[in-house]
């Protein structure tokens, strides 16, 4: 019997899955990725991956000095 039947855990919750999903494409990380991929041909996937975990890096950065990320915040309409 496995542990996730014990339990009552749901197939999957224990990383029975490997891999993440992907992520949509209207979220800012992937068009962030896509622009740079569109720009510099597909040969260039690993740098745009790298240019979006940079990106990704050094807002958490900021959030975690400045306790927010001031480029991130929703501004009201005028």
């Amino acid at each position: 019997m496995r542990a996730s039947d014990q339990a009552g855990i749901q197939a999957g919750a224990l990383g029975g899955r490997r891999g993440r999903p992907a992520r949509p494409r209207e979220h800012p990380e992937r068009a962030h990725r896509d622009r740079i991929e569109a720009r510099r041909g597909t040969g260039a996937r690993n740098i745009a991956k790298a240019a979006a975990a940079r990106k990704l890096l050094t807002l958490v950065y900021y959030g975690l000095r400045d306790g927010e990320v001031r480029c991130l915040t929703r501004r009201d309409p005028v």
